[in-house]
C-alpha cells in the first residue's frame, strides 16, 4: 500500500463469498483500500469456481488480489467475536452476502455494529434485496439474469431465453456496489455527524437498470421487447458478421451518419440516399435487406481487410476477440487492460488490469490472490491486538519478537516490533521456584489409539504424535527434579448424565463413546501415562480449574508457576491458561508439548495466550529453567 493510493485510508472487511461481494472489495483494493478477506476454513467457494492449474485456482488469483486472508468460521462463537472486533474496531466498510437475517442471528448485523462503530458502511448483497416478498429467496447471478429480464430478450427469435456464460449480474452488481460504497463514504466524511449507513444491494436491480427503456415502453405502448439474436430494434445494421477467413466482426449503425459510413465502407455509398436506408425508421423497416448487403460484402473479405476498409472511412467496427487474441492485442497491452504479474505459485500470471485510469492516483495490483486459506490470519490478529488500523511495515518484522522467538514467528510477517515492546507483548514471566507441570487431556480420544488398538478416534489431533515424545521427556525431567505432575482426564459417565459443557463435540463424544468413563478412549495415552505419585483429576469442562480441586491443590502446595501441556491448544489448554493467569500464577505454555486438530487454530491460540496471559516457551527452555529442589526438600 502506498500513501498516494486514493483509498489508502479505507479499511474493508470482506465477509462475502464467491463473486459480487468479493469483487466489490477487489475494486476498492485496486485503489489502495486495505482489504481483509474472511473465509471459511474450507476455503471460499471462488477457489473452486472455474479452472485450476494443478492445485492453484486461477480465478481466485484475480478476485482475491490485494487482499489479506483470514480464516474464521462464523458458525463458531469465538470466531464471530473476532469478526465483530474487526468490524467494530478496525473496519470502515463491511461487505456481506448472507441471506437476510443471518448476520443478525450472529450479532453481526448493521444495527448490532453501528452503535459501536457509527462511521461503518455495510454493503449487503443478496439476490432480491433486504426487503420485499422475495427477500428470503435464495439468489444467485443466474437467477438475477432471468428475473431482471435479461435472458428474455437475449438469444435467437426462435430459440430459448439465453443466459450469459459468465457472472454478468454479479459483475454489474459489484461495479454498482463499489460506486454506492464510495457515495456512502463521501457522505460520511462530509456530513456533520460522520455517520455511515447500510447499503441494500440486490443482484437483479443493477442489471435491470441497464437493460434500457423496455419497461417504460411496455407500460406506455403495450409492446414487449422480444429476442432478436444480435440485431436491435433500435437501429440497423447491427450484427456480428463472419469474414472470408472464418473470423468475426461486430458493428452497429447507431446514428444515420455512422450508417452512411458503413455503406461507404462496404462499397455502396449510394445507399445513403436510398429512401429505404436514409433515416433510422427506414433502416429499421428494411433491416433484413440492409443486413444482407453488409453481410455479403464482409463474407467476401478477410477480417484484416474489413477492419482496414472501415478504418479508412472512420466507420466503427471491432473484431470479435477471444482470450487468445486479447492476450496479445497491442492496444489491450498498451493500456494495461491485461497485465503480467509475478506470482508465488505460478511464476507469472496474466490477468485483467485496473479498470479506470486515474491520472493522479492510479490503481495498482500489489499482489495476486494467495492460495493458502487464511494466509494472513496471524498478522491480522497481531494488528488487531496492537490496536493498529493499518498493516505494520514489513521492514520492521525481521528478527525476534520480545525476548525470544515465538512459535508463530514464521506466520507473523508484519508485526511492528517497537509497538509490541511498548505494550509488553511477549513479556517473559519466568519460572518461579515452586512450579507444577499440568498435562491436559492427553487421552486416547484426543491423541489417537494406543499401539495394537483396533479403535479409531476421529477427534484425535494429528499434531499430537509429534508432541508426545517431547512431552514424555518433559514429564520425566519434571519428576527427576521433584516437580509435581498433575494430569486432567475428561470423561463422560455412562448415559451421559454429567457431560458438562464441551461445545459441539459433546453429543458426538457421548454417542460414539470415545471418552466414556472406563473406556479405552478415556484412558491417558500410554506414551505419557501417569506414574505413582502423580495426580489425576477428572474434569467436565474445558478449563482444568472448573469443577476440580486443582486451585486448592496448587495453593496448598505453595505452587507459584503452572506449566501447561496437552490438548487442545485452542480449547482446553487456552481455557486453563486464562484461568491460571487470572489466579495470579506464573503461567507457561510449552509450545512443542501442546497440540490441536487444526494447525492454524493451534498457532492463533498460542499467539493469543502469549499476547495476554502466559509465556510460550519450548520444552528445552522449560527444562533448563526448572529449579532443582534443595537438599532434603521435595515440591
Amino acid at each position: 500500500m502506498t500513501e498516494d493510493a486514493a483509498l489508502a485510508s479505507i479499511r474493508v472487511l470482506d465477509l462475502s463469498s464467491l463473486y459480487a461481494g468479493p469483487y466489490i472489495a477487489t475494486l476498492l483494493g485496486d485503489f489502495g483500500a486495505d482489504v481483509i478477506k474472511v473465509e471459511h476454513p474450507r476455503g471460499d467457494d471462488a477457489r473452486r469456481w472455474g479452472l485450476a492449474k494443478g492445485s492453484v485456482p486461477l480465478w481466485w488469483k484475480t478476485i482475491s488480489r490485494n487482499k489479506r486472508l483470514i480464516c474464521l468460521d462464523l458458525h463458531d462463537e469465538s470466531d464471530r467475536l473476532l469478526a465483530r472486533r474487526l468490524a467494530v474496531e478496525w473496519a470502515d466498510v463491511v461487505i456481506e452476502n448472507f441471506r437476510p437475517g443471518r448476520l443478525e442471528q450472529w450479532g453481526l448485523g448493521y444495527s448490532d455494529l453501528a452503535p459501536e462503530n457509527p462511521g461503518l458502511v455495510m454493503v449487503r448483497v443478496t439476490g432480491f434485496g433486504q426487503t420485499g416478498p422475495y427477500r428470503n429467496h435464495p439468489g444467485f447471478g443466474t437467477l438475477a439474469e432471468a428475473f431482471a429480464g435479461f435472458a428474455a430478450i437475449t438469444g435467437e427469435p426462435d430459440g430459448p431465453p439465453t443466459l450469459p456464460p459468465f457472472g454478468l449480474a454479479d459483475g454489474v452488481a459489484a461495479l454498482t456496489g463499489a460506486y454506492a460504497t464510495m457515495v456512502a463514504l463521501h457522505w460520511r466524511d462530509t456530513s456533520r455527524d460522520g455517520r455511515g449507513q447500510m447499503i441494500d444491494l440486490s443482484l437483479y436491480e443493477p442489471l435491470l437498470s441497464i437493460l434500457g427503456p423496455q419497461v417504460t415502453e411496455f407500460t406506455q405502448t403495450g409492446v414487449v421487447q422480444q429476442r432478436q439474436g444480435n440485431r436491435s430494434n433500435r437501429t440497423s445494421p447491427r450484427n456480428a458478421y463472419r469474414t472470408a477467413d472464418d473470423r468475426w466482426v461486430a458493428l452497429s449503425g447507431g446514428t444515420q451518419q455512422i450508417a452512411n459510413r458503413i455503406m461507404t465502407a462496404v462499397g455502396r455509398p449510394e445507399l445513403a440516399d436510398d429512401p429505404r436506408f436514409s433515416s433510422p425508421p427506414a433502416r429499421r423497416a428494411n433491416a433484413d435487406e440492409l443486413d444482407t448487403i453488409v453481410a455479403d460484402w464482409i463474407a467476401r473479405n478477410t477480417q484484416a481487410d474489413v477492419l482496414a476498409a472501415f478504418e479508412a472511412v472512420e466507420a466503427p467496427i471491432a473484431p470479435v476477440n477471444d482470450a487468445e487474441s486479447l492476450a496479445v492485442d497491442p492496444h489491450v497491452r498498451a493500456r494495461g487492460s491485461i497485465i503480467d504479474l509475478p506470482d508465488d505459485d505460478l511464476g507469472t500470471i496474466t490477468t485483467t488490469g485496473i479498470i479506470a485510469k486515474l491520472s493522479a492516483t492510479p490503481g495498482r495490483v500489489r499482489h495476486t490472490g494467495r492460495v493458502e486459506v487464511g494466509a494472513d490470519t496471524t498478522s491480522v490478529l497481531a494488528d488487531l491486538a496492537a490496536g493498529r488500523r493499518t498493516p505494520a511495515p514489513a521492514a520492521e518484522t525481521d528478527g525476534v519478537i520480545g525476548d525470544g522467538r515465538r512459535p508463530w514467528d514464521d506466520l507473523v510477517t508484519d508485526i511492528d516490533r517497537q509497538t509490541i515492546r511498548r505494550s509488553a507483548f511477549g513479556r517473559r514471566v519466568g519460572i518461579g521456584p515452586r512450579p507444577a507441570l499440568l498435562v491436559i487431556d492427553a487421552q486416547n480420544y484426543m491423541v489417537g489409539p494406543p499401539p495394537g488398538s483396533s479403535h479409531e478416534y476421529p477427534s484425535a489431533c494429528p499434531s499430537a504424535a509429534a508432541a508426545l515424545p517431547t512431552l514424555r521427556g518433559l514429564i520425566d525431567h519434571a519428576r527427576s527434579v521433584g516437580v509435581p505432575v498433575i494430569y486432567t482426564q475428561w470423561t463422560v459417565a455412562p448415559g451421559g448424565s454429567d457431560i458438562g459443557v464441551y461445545g459441539r463435540k459433546r453429543d458426538i463424544l457421548t454417542t460414539q463413546g470415545w471418552a466414556l468413563e472406563g473406556s479405552e478412549g478415556a484412558q491417558i495415552h500410554d506414551a505419557v501415562a501417569p506414574e505413582s505419585g502423580d495426580l489425576v483429576l477428572v474434569k467436565k469442562k474445558p478449563s482444568a480449574f472448573h469443577g476440580t480441586p486443582l486451585l486448592n491443590l496448587l495453593i496448598d502446595r505453595g505452587i507459584d508457576t503452572v506449566i501447561v501441556t496437552g490438548g487442545a491448544t485452542s480449547n482446553c489448554v487456552r481455557a486453563t491458561t486464562i484461568d491460571s493467569a487470572s489466579y495470579n500464577f506464573r503461567t507457561i505454555v510449552v509450545e512443542d508439548c501442546v497440540f490441536d486438530r487444526i494447525d492454524i487454530s493451534h498457532r492463533i491460540a498460542l499467539f493469543d495466550v502469549d499476547r495476554q496471559f502466559a509465556d510460550v516457551m519450548p520444552a528445552r527452555d522449560v527444562m533448563a529453567a526448572l529449579p532443582a529442589p534443595a537438599d532434603g526438600e521435595t515440591t
